[in-house]
């Protein structure tokens, strides 16, 4: 057969690499097994696959040599290409049968599954091999495991925009059909939802409407589909519900295939599906890879997923050519409340990186009526520069504002309280419990754009943002500062561990007020701790117009943070968006204005390429310095509190406590309820470490002095270390006494008696 330019360009490359690991990456459709069975062989070569139908599939490539096959009860027998399935092969009885250099190369077909330890066994095995070359569409697995133990580099890549605006694969148009489910609720297993989750929420209202969508788009044109179902009682579902819109005799045109389908009957399907007897096959994640049927030309998808993979793995099966065949038609199955947008739903536009979120009801009606790369491309430059299109801008901001509005609207007629308002707009945070990276203690959100997967806040107003890891784990890290009215950034390249690191360092270098935002532990100190009041009155203010009978029951300080911090982010896009709603004149000043700082950004990364990394190593050696300062200032701090600690201990047993006091004397103001809030949330702490203080006293009526007295107090106490079976009390008598005391001899210094139970 006759190699295409890019096919013969990557023999090229990998014909003249040293020994080593290599991966390559080549779009579904762009001829990847015809491509490795055309490296030039060095000496014996062993291809590794996952699924029974890859072992046999390359040997139609392979016409001058000799093809055994490794699995089930077949055995090779020393020929010079080897196909084997990885499950058999990665038995010990299996691999004995070798010597550890009985091959030179070995190809690793679907190579994104190569970081399983069955993979990493046979390659470890046959230490004598020269290459390891991995080939796969998806370089991304599921689980978000690098291929770093396998692999050393990407040596070729071809993605799927190359392919289509090559003329290599098929143009892609899509459709969107709104069906009655949510994702709401819907946890993730992995990288992806929960298939049991997902069951749950398929019901009856959503198969009819993927059945009418069928009849009305895909059967009334003979268009050949393959429909991808959550699970195989979906696919029953499915089947006998499309077969009675049919009539009787076009019942054999609709089939079913899942795991558990038998194999000659699986092959009949397949045939008949390529030969046009059979118009739709209804599967169940089992034509996802490996499977070649040119003559699809339309996907139809009711598995919602969140995995960018396993989508484009399922999307692969209908872009390649075919004589014929217009384009791949890609029907999405998806939630009408919005939620698809909120859960990362992937559907067609995100392969090009389009949120269909942004997207009018008239964009979607355009996007369904010409190619999908070439309207996911103009939407991207208005969007990117965010001034050829500013109604879409402000669309963007009404959903923003309206989606919220709405979660106000019904937490409020259900349940008027604050608590529940927080717990509404959950479903806006994409906190760390979803995020399938450990970043130790630091707080962090996931986000939709893989240029900025995780973002960390530090600050209230400094942002750090990493990307999405490669299969080769490296990452671009981006800060976002504001100092001195002015946004500064800081773009550098390199690996997801040692991002991690640098963003941490940051982070520690705030003071230690700012902690609360990106520490998970002491998140969670404002997520057990009741709002205090100061923050319960800023609350009345931002929601005046909902009332002023809105509970705080049960109301944390970080719920009530950030409440707070979402007014005050949709009073700011209002804002924004009245900048926009101005005169002409006034608003073509306003877009020049954005549009010189926006060139001003995009143009920020390529002067930084070109000074080099020097600029950005600086900044590193900064933050590494001012983390490096903290910590020695942690650990004097810690060493005061272990001192502080056996200062405790030896007290103990005089049951007396002495500590020096910096009040300022001031006896005669009313402490302020920020005071008190404070207060009583440093005793709450204590009480969790056994440290209780007598009821009976009228915290209300002391003043300003007293107050400070009591918490340098509770601070003092906060880090000793008693015993878990024994508890202080101490005594109201003891600090009332000593604070008047105090008051009177203006003394720095108190003696504090306790009960030891």
């Amino acid at each position: 057969m006759e190699l295409r330019p890019y096919q013969k360009e990557c023999i090229e490359i990998i014909d003249n690499l040293p020994k080593g690991n290599h991966l390559i990456v080549m779009a579904t459709g762009l001829g990847k097994t015809a491509t490795f069975a055309n490296f030039k062989r060095r000496g014996r070569v062993l291809i590794l696959s996952h699924r029974d139908e890859l072992v046999r599939q390359p040997q139609k490539y392979f016409e001058d040599a000799t093809y055994g096959v490794e699995k089930a009860d077949e055995h090779s027998n020393g020929e010079e290409i080897v196909s084997a399935s990885v499950q058999s092969l990665s038995k010990d009885s299996r691999l004995k049968r070798y010597n550890v250099n009985d091959f030179d190369t070995i190809i690793i077909d679907e190579a994104h599954h190569a970081a399983a330890e069955s993979y990493k066994k046979i390659i470890r095995y046959f230490s004598g091999a020269n290459r390891v070359i991995g080939v796969t569409a998806t370089p991304k697995r599921g689980d978000n495991i690098r291929l770093t133990d396998v692999f050393t580099d990407i040596v070729f890549s071809k993605d799927l925009r190359w392919g289509i605006e090559n003329g290599y694969l098929s143009n892609i148009r899509c459709q969107e059909v709104s069906a009655n489910y949510t994702l709401k609720g819907v946890k993730k297993a992995g990288d992806d939802f929960s298939i049991r989750d997902l069951n749950k929420i398929m019901n009856d209202e959503t198969i009819v409407t993927t059945a009418k969508a069928y009849m009305e788009l895909c059967h009334k044109k003979e268009r050949h589909v393959l429909m991808y179902a959550v699970s195989i009682q979906q696919c029953k579902i499915l089947l006998e519900t499309i077969r009675k819109m049919l009539p009787n005799d076009q019942h054999d045109t609709i089939q079913m295939l899942t795991g558990s389908t038998e194999k000659d009957e699986r092959i009949k399907i397949l045939t008949d599906f390529n030969n046009g007897s059979v118009k739709c096959i209804i599967n169940c994640m089992v034509l996802t890879e490996g499977t070649d049927l040119p003559v699809c030309d339309t996907i139809v998808n009711v598995r919602p997923t969140c995995s960018d993979s396993l989508y484009q793995q399922m999307v692969g099966r209908g872009t390649r050519l075919y004589k014929g065949k217009e384009y791949c038609l890609v029907i999405d199955i998806v939630p009408n409340d919005g939620t698809g947008y909120e859960r990362h739903l992937c559907t067609a536009p995100t392969l090009f990186g389009v949120n269909p979120g942004v997207l009018s009801d008239k964009k979607k009606k355009k996007m369904q009526e010409m190619d999908l790369l070439t309207f996911c491309d103009e939407i991207s430059i208005e969007l990117a520069e965010s001034t050829k299109n500013i109604d879409l801008f402000i669309q963007s901001v009404d959903r923003f504002i309206s989606e919220r509005q709405e979660v106000i609207n019904n937490a409020i007629s259900s349940e008027p309280s604050y608590k529940a308002i927080y717990e509404g707009f959950q479903r806006f945070t994409h906190v760390q419990e979803e995020c399938d990276i450990e970043f130790g203690d630091l707080y962090v959100e996931t986000l939709p754009d893989e240029k900025h997967r995780y973002r960390i806040k530090p600050n209230w107003t400094d942002e750090i943002y990493i990307s999405q890891p490669d299969v080769l784990d490296k990452v671009t890290i981006e800060f976002r500062l504001h100092t001195d009215n002015k946004d500064k950034y800081y773009i550098g390249e390199t690996t997801m561990t040692e991002a991690i690191s640098i963003a941490t360092d940051y982070c520690i270098g705030q003071p230690d007020f700012q902690s609360y935002s990106w520490s998970k532990s002491r998140q969670k100190i404002w997520r057990e701790t009741p709002a205090s009041d100061a923050q319960v009155r800023l609350l009345n203010t931002k929601y005046l117009e909902y009332g002023k009978n809105l509970s705080t029951n049960g109301l944390s300080k970080l719920a009530a943070s950030l409440l707070i911090d979402i007014q005050q982010q949709i009073s700011k896009e209002k804002q924004l968006k009245k900048r926009f709603e101005i005169t002409p004149k006034q608003r073509q000043k306003t877009i020049e204005r954005k549009k010189t700082e926006l060139e001003k950004y995009v143009d920020f990364e390529k002067e930084r390429k070109k000074i080099g990394m020097d600029e950005f190593d600086f900044f590193v050696c900064k933050v590494r310095r001012n983390a490096s300062a903290a910590r020695m200032k942690m650990s004097m701090e810690e060493k005061r509190r272990e001192e502080l600690q056996l200062y405790v201990k030896k007290m103990l047993a005089d049951k007396r406590i002495t500590f020096n006091s910096n009040n300022n004397g001031q006896f005669n103001r009313q402490a302020s309820s920020a005071q008190l809030s404070f207060l009583r949330s440093l005793i709450r702490n204590n009480q969790e470490k056994n440290i209780f203080i007598e009821s009976g006293i009228n915290f209300e009526e002391m003043s300003v002095a007293e107050i400070s007295v009591l918490i340098e107090f509770l601070h003092h106490m906060r880090d000793s270390v008693i015993s878990p079976d024994k508890k202080i009390i101490i005594t109201k008598d003891s600090i009332l006494s000593e604070l008047e005391r105090m008051k009177k001899s203006e003394l720095k210094q108190m003696k504090i008696t306790f009960t030891l139970l």
